[in-house]
């Protein structure tokens, strides 16, 4: 199992998904999971999209 860690996203999506592309996080084809730590929804523009994360 490989674990994704992010922490304080502060509703910035667009930042959220970069960096989770770049790391590989939507091609991993083995069990994976996201963890989340901080502030999810805080601030930022994409503050309804942040939530469709739960």
């Amino acid at each position: 199992m490989k674990y994704y860690v992010v922490s304080d996203v502060h509703g910035f999506y667009d930042e959220l998904i970069f960096a989770l592309t770049e790391k590989g996080f939507f091609d991993e084809k083995s069990p994976h999971k996201l963890i989340i730590c901080g502030d999810l929804l805080d601030r930022g523009e994409k503050l309804r999209r942040c939530k469709s994360l739960y």
